[in-house]
C-alpha cells in the first residue's frame, strides 16, 4: 500500500478538518523518520460515527474497527485523536521487495481476548 492510499483512508474517513490534517501529518512524520504511526480516532471525528484504530508501518496501512466495549476498556475519547510514533518492530530488509496484498479479519474483545489468526479461535 503506498502513502497516498494511507492519505484517501483517512481523508474518506476522518470528517473533522484539523483531526484529519493531523492524522495525516503524522502520516508523513512516520513515513519522513522512518518510525512507525499508531492512530485511534473517537467516534464524534468519523464521517460514519464508528472509531477506529490506524496503524501505518511504512509499508500498509491496519485499521481496524473498535467496538464501543473495547473502547470504553480503553477509555477513548468520542472526540479524541490518539497519535503516537514508535521505532520500527521488524526492519523492512526482512520483507520481500515484491508488493503483496492481503486482507485479514481479526477481532478483539478485550485486552486478553482476541483472534488474530483466520479460522483459528483462542479461548
Amino acid at each position: 500500500m503506498s502513502l497516498w492510499l494511507a492519505k484517501t483512508w483517512v481523508n474518506a474517513t476522518v470528517g473533522q478538518p484539523a483531526a484529519r490534517a493531523d492524522a495525516v501529518r503524522l502520516l508523513d512524520q512516520a513515513t519522513a523518520e522512518g518510525v512507525e504511526a499508531t492512530l485511534i480516532v473517537g467516534t464524534r471525528l468519523t464521517t460514519n460515527g464508528k472509531c477506529f484504530l490506524g496503524r501505518w508501518d511504512g509499508r500498509e496501512l491496519l485499521v481496524l474497527e473498535l467496538s464501543s466495549a473495547l473502547q470504553q476498556d480503553w477509555s477513548v475519547d468520542p472526540s479524541g485523536l490518539l497519535r503516537q510514533l514508535e521505532p520500527v518492530a521488524l526492519p523492512h530488509a526482512a520483507f520481500s521487495t515484491l508488493p503483496l496484498v492481503a486482507l485479514t479479519v481479526s477481532h478483539v474483545e478485550g485486552a486478553d481476548v482476541h483472534d488474530g489468526c483466520p479460522g483459528r479461535k483462542e479461548n
